[in-house]
């Protein structure tokens, strides 16, 4: 070059003189002394990297080995990769990795260091460090980090030292790295674990602040509280069987026309009939039902079969009556009975289109009344549907104007001193002269007794619900069948099993759900009360579950002593030092993050599970060893 120098013009000499500073400047950023991870000059404008924070550079391979280090296991030991993905590991692993790099910058602000024995020494422990995001501690619990390490061992399986050999194997199994690839890594994991270790140190705990808290966390309060439904202050008064000109009345006016009419265009696709399609009613009972589950299914069971008998289209009384998740799109089950339990898959194939089984049928999960959909009827449905839909939006807004009315005067009673039982006991003795109308009592065609499995039936993959379970061990159709069910008893106002009653649950501490009725603010609302009111108070306002409301009175409050607090001072201050440092370090993280954004760069194409093309996401190499 210098020979080039001394035979052209001067301009050329400038240039020259240009290319060394550019190539010095070069050697200087992009040399060896650049950060481990950093590229040499000969990556220098081929550099790749999964992320990026200001200058420092993360490649794929360390987020790889970090996202195999961490990757969840089943109970055999191997790797889950859809659990991974299902859970966001890679973008869990991006998180920490840019927490780590804004870490290690901070640390090098400082002049915090890392030397090449504390790198040995954690080595020879057997631990590796690594980055786990601070901001959702649960995240370490469930990855299984402790502390932000996991533990390799190293060890030779013989001798139960430290062995080289050992460690080269499980370094490459584990991450996919090197030693020296893994050396480097575990360099810049340890600096960034030495800062957090920096910003936790300074936190600590006043003595009346943690006995303040172990107080308010460990004292526990127990409640009376009763319950009215509104399906049984429906019952019991005139809301149950309304007059169809009231019905009509009530849907006349404009709000509640807009309500019906909302409710039927985003039904008709769900419950208009479809082609071969069978839906259910299941009234579910289980295998186990005291003689009142039972009769309360039988109740249920009639009153369903009332509906139907009435000319309510079948899809609305599923959608009111079934206890199977089908419900929602008014008992369709599909159009294949193949994978249906034999006594349901019989009923089923038996019905022409537009008929009902006569009766119900059992099954080992309670008893089904069984409809084909007829297309050719669809019109006349959609006018029933919309009837009943009026119906039900009627029947709904009174029977909770009831139950309110029911709950308060309950309230009231227990405010002017009468007890829990003698409030319910005369709120609900004038309902005595609304008689149900007795439910019919259906006829049931009885399961077959247990007996070798049908072979013959095909399992349907993911069948629907409880309708579409895989045939277990029930008989087939030529096995003898238990008796009938016996009739149905009707209940009344002071026997049905959902009346209001007194209920006494176990005693809770603070957050507590002790009503499992209520929830949001008013379970909120009861915990303050629960806590903060004495023994036979009553909480002056009534609280509204989905579809009940509920009188509380305080019961039992027991405030944890200084000497219970002694006895488990230690764990618990531990506990709560790391609560705290934990609170700590993802604050002073997020303002590092909140701060850097403009300096984070993710390049999600060269990360693990990435999207290649919208196809598949990649998968991680070599997982298994």
């Amino acid at each position: 070059m210098l020979h080039v120098f001394r035979n052209k013009s001067l301009s050329s000499v400038v240039y020259g003189v240009v290319i060394i500073g550019t190539v010095t400047a070069f050697v200087i950023n992009f040399g060896p002394n650049m950060g481990r991870q950093g590229k040499g000059i000969r990556d220098a404008f081929n550099e790749t990297c999964a992320l990026k924070v200001g200058n420092a550079c993360v490649d794929p391979k360390t987020h790889r080995a970090t996202y195999r280090l961490l990757m969840p296991r089943d109970r055999d030991g191997a790797t889950d990769v859809n659990r991974a993905r299902a859970m966001g590991l890679s973008k869990i692993v991006g998180d920490g990795l840019i927490e780590r790099e804004l870490l290690i910058r901070e640390a090098e602000r400082i002049g915090l260091s890392v030397t090449e024995n504390e790198v040995t020494d954690s080595i020879y422990a057997g631990f590796i460090y690594v980055s786990v995001p601070s901001d959702n501690p649960m995240l370490s619990f469930y990855l299984h980090t402790n502390d932000g390490k996991l533990y390799a061992g190293f060890k030779d399986p013989k001798t139960k030292r430290f062995d080289e050999k050992t460690y080269k194997k499980q370094v490459a199994m584990l991450t996919g790295l090197s030693a020296n690839e893994f050396r480097d890594w575990q360099t810049r994991e340890i600096l960034a674990a030495k800062m957090r270790d920096l910003v936790k140190a300074p936190v600590r705990l006043a003595d009346e602040e943690v006995f303040s808290k172990y107080v308010r966390e460990k004292s526990t309060a127990q409640v009376a509280y009763v319950e009215v439904k509104q399906s049984y202050a429906a019952r019991y008064s005139n809301v149950a069987n309304p007059a169809a000109k009231d019905v009509e009345a009530w849907a006349k006016e404009d709000a509640h026309k807009a309500e019906v009419e909302v409710e039927l265009t985003a039904s008709k696709e769900s419950f208009l009939p479809k082609p071969n399609h069978i839906r259910h009613v299941l009234v579910r009972l289980s295998p186990n039902a005291t003689p009142e589950d039972k009769q309360k299914a039988l109740e249920k069971l009639g009153r369903a079969w009332a509906r139907l008998q009435a000319g309510d289209a079948f899809a609305s009384v599923a959608r009111d009556f079934s206890d199977d998740t089908s419900n929602m799109t008014g008992g369709d089950v599909g159009d294949k009975t193949d994978g249906f339990v034999p006594s349901f898959r019989d009923a089923a194939n038996a019905l022409k289109a537009g008929e009902t089984t006569d009766g119900a049928i059992e099954s080992q999960f309670g008893y089904h009344i069984i409809y084909k959909d007829d297309p050719a009827k669809s019109g006349a449905i959609e006018a029933q549907l919309k009837k009943d839909i009026a119906r039900r939006a009627y029947i709904k807004a009174k029977s909770t104007d009831a139950a309110r009315d029911l709950a308060t005067q309950i309230l009231i009673a227990v405010k002017a001193g009468k007890s829990d039982d003698e409030a319910v006991k005369a709120a609900i003795a004038p309902l005595a002269k609304f008689t149900p109308t007795p439910a019919p009592t259906v006829k049931i065609k009885a399961m077959p007794v247990e007996g070798p499995a049908d072979a013959g039936a095909a399992v349907k993959p993911n069948a629907i619900s409880d309708a579409g379970a895989p045939d277990a061990a029930i008989g087939d159709a030529g096995a003898a069948t238990k008796p009938a069910a016996p009739a149905v008893v009707t209940f009344t106002a002071e026997t049905d099993p959902d009346r209001p009653k007194v209920e006494i649950p176990m005693s809770f501490t603070r957050g507590g759900d002790p009503v499992p009725s209520i929830q949001g603010e008013d379970t909120q609302k009861l915990n303050e009360f629960a806590f903060g009111a004495k023994e036979g108070d009553v909480l002056p306002d009534l609280l509204r579950g989905e579809d009940t409301f509920v009188i509380v009175r305080a019961k039992d409050r027991k405030v944890a002593t200084k000497e219970d607090f002694e006895k488990n001072k230690d764990s618990y201050v531990e506990d709560l030092l790391k609560e705290k440092r934990n609170e700590t370090l993802g604050l002073y993280v997020k303002r590092l993050r909140e701060g850097a954004k403009n300096e984070i760069k993710l390049f999600e194409e060269n990360m693990v599970d990435a999207k290649v093309d919208g196809g598949a996401p990649t998968a991680p190499e070599d997982d298994e060893p």
